[in-house]
């Protein structure tokens, strides 16, 4: 994917995208409909790594006024006491103030939680019911989910048994997976519809997919069907398959999502975009976001049509599904429809956070904080970064670490730096877990080295797919090991960083051990195989170590000239002993030996003894 974002030493480019390994690329698109997002090809997004921080409390009329969608977020702050002490009297003044306006549904969320409890204003059950309304309609799944239950169970108000499920529906719709599993209670047992097992397991799975420990279970419990096993998943998708045919949208789009690689079900090119569409046109809007996502990558017998895909998207942002709404401000940033622009990127960003897509926010802050498009407002920057990372999206979590160790906007607050650097890694951002391992490795931001901590880090970073991360633990485990068996455990995650990634230091590290540690028995074949992946990947040191491999006949055939034509390409890339080691092989060419003697000479005057004996 290409993005904007800065580099920086021994951190990655953003890769907001996290590659789905153990899962199958079926499971990640199902993940992403699960919850509320909607699946396909991943669509470019953009990258960052740094940002800004948040409002002292006596500066927080301005955001109010500069920055309305960040009042209400304002207020969050004050009344959990994160990061200043509670002040809950201002908290209620500016979430009445957004909530008030109805123009900032996340305000009257938090306002009715805490007119349930009675935390900082009144119980009022009536008035909750009333917030959480304006909460759901909104677009917040949470106040959803919460708002199906009262409606349900008639607190605050009336029994609406039939209403509650269409409200948990929303809810679903918009991501809160345990209203997903409120549906399919509701179909299981038919509270207020007929019993429908098809629809029951679709949204009790739409709910475990999701992370919903409580949907996995009462689909195992229900009806015997575990998602890990392969038989069970068949079973399903046939029952989600029937649903389909009897004309009911989710099970289209449940479906479409499950053969969409042809994972689980037989290989069916251009289907998924078909039950796409039929969900769409039924009025299923994640339907009409994933059929978007095709169209816009095109492919499976699928015209590309970027101008077409934009008009999907935007109806479905328009009956709030979130990715939709991103998907649509990266489209108008990039050109990819007519009238695009920043300005409309931005507004179609700022529907996909309002709805609780933190990579909507996420592009916003970085937006505001490059000031390459919009003019650099670091307040702005930071503000949306925060509800981002509040609503769990790793990579903003991330960012506001490096504006909290860099003081960009913000007093320089290294262990607030540390602690958005671990939450970036539990979220499941593996570049978060790296970074977070890097602190502890040198020692940094007040921080005393722990190599322990840092080990971890990584491996939590290699866990999440992330191959710099996979390179360094790697890299640790066979720094400390003492054991042939700790030797043969470091290789092994060295040989996936190279297998599934761009990490050249990890191919050679791992060749070089498998030739030369005197712990584990020699493996030439699968040196040479992570040897010339380094080498391809311009990697010198892997080079030079392939053409040993070449010259000495181990793992391949003895091959004189491959030796020579990759120690060449050793020696472009800066190794002199590779240069050396060519013209020792040229010198015994009569016909090249002039030259070969021109490369010894050159190499031992910088500095290769080896090649100086040879000269001598």
């Amino acid at each position: 994917m290409n993005g904007f974002g800065i580099g920086r030493p021994l951190r990655m480019t953003a890769e907001h995208i996290r590659k789905g390994r153990g899962l199958g690329a079926w499971l990640v698109v199902l993940v992403m409909v699960a919850a509320g997002c909607a699946s396909g090809p991943p669509v470019e997004q953009l990258k960052t790594e740094e940002v800004v921080d948040e409002p002292e409390p006596e500066d927080v009329e301005g955001p109010c006024d500069e920055d309305e969608e960040g009042c209400s977020e304002v207020g969050k702050f004050l009344w959990d006491g994160t990061p200043v002490p509670p002040q809950r009297e201002e908290a209620v003044e500016l979430l009445e103030h957004k909530c008030s306006e109805k123009d900032h549904p996340q305000a009257c969320f938090l306002l009715a939680s805490k007119s349930v409890l009675g935390q900082g204003v009144d119980k009022d059950l009536e008035r909750a019911r009333r917030l959480y309304q304006v909460g759901c309609e909104g677009g917040v799944g949470q106040a959803c989910m919460s708002l199906g239950w009262m409606t349900l169970h008639g607190q605050g108000g009336e029994a609406r048994p039939s209403k509650g499920r269409l409200i948990w529906k929303r809810g679903c719709d918009l991501g809160n997976p345990s209203s997903c599993r409120q549906v399919g209670g509701v179909y299981h047992y038919g509270r207020g519809v007929d019993v429908n097992d098809a629809r029951a397991v679709t949204y009790l799975f739409r709910s475990c997919i999701a992370g919903d420990s409580k949907g996995c279970l009462y689909l195992s419990a229900e009806y015997d069907i575990d998602t890990n096993d392969g038989e069970d998943m068949k079973r399903l998708a046939d029952m989600i398959e029937n649903a389909c045919e009897k004309e009911w949208p989710e099970g289209c789009l449940m479906l479409g999502a499950m053969i969409e690689d042809g994972e689980g079900r037989r290989e069916e090119p251009g289907r998924a975009h078909e039950l796409y569409e039929k969900s769409c046109e039924a009025g299923e809007y994640f339907g009409c976001t994933l059929q978007a996502m095709i169209r816009e990558q095109g492919g499976d017998g699928v015209r590309r049509d970027p101008f077409g895909a934009a008009e999907l998207y935007e109806e479905a942002c328009q009956a709030d599904n979130r990715l939709a709404c991103n998907n649509l401000g990266v489209a108008h940033l990039k050109g990819r429809v007519e009238e695009g622009g920043v300005d409309e990127s931005m507004k179609w960003f700022r529907s996909a956070c309002e709805l609780g897509h933190g990579r909507g926010c996420f592009n916003i802050g970085l937006l505001a904080e490059e000031g390459e498009r919009i003019a650099e407002d670091p307040e702005k920057a930071y503000t949306y970064q925060h509800i981002g990372c509040s609503q769990g999206y790793g990579p903003s979590c991330n960012s506001l670490a490096f504006l909290y160790e860099e003081g960009t906007g913000v007093e320089a607050d290294n262990e607030r730096a540390v602690e958005f650097f671990d939450e970036s890694c539990e979220r499941g951002y593996g570049k978060g877990c790296f970074n977070l391992g890097v602190t502890f490795q040198e020692g940094r931001r007040e921080q005393d080295p722990d190599r322990n901590r840092s080990i971890e880090a990584y491996r939590n970073a290699c866990d999440a797919g992330y191959d710099r991360g996979c390179n360094n633990l790697g890299f640790h485990l066979l720094r400390t090991a003492t054991s042939g068996d700790q030797v043969r455990r470091a290789v092994q995650v060295l040989e996936r960083a190279c297998n599934e990634g761009e990490e050249r230091r990890a191919c050679r590290r791992g060749g070089r051990a498998l030739l030369q540690d005197p712990r584990i028995p020699e493996s030439p074949v699968r040196a040479r195989r992570m040897l010339q992946t380094a080498c391809d990947a311009n990697d010198g040191e892997g080079c030079l170590l392939l053409g040993t491999l070449y010259e000495e006949g181990e793992g391949v055939d003895e091959d004189l000239d491959e030796a020579a034509t990759v120690y060449a390409r050793a020696c472009t890339l800066g190794q002199q002993h590779g240069c050396a080691r060519r013209g020792a092989i040229l010198q015994e060419d009569e016909d090249r030996s002039a030259r070969g003697r021109e490369l010894l000479e050159q190499a031992c005057e910088r500095g290769d003894r080896w090649a100086c004996e040879k000269v001598e």
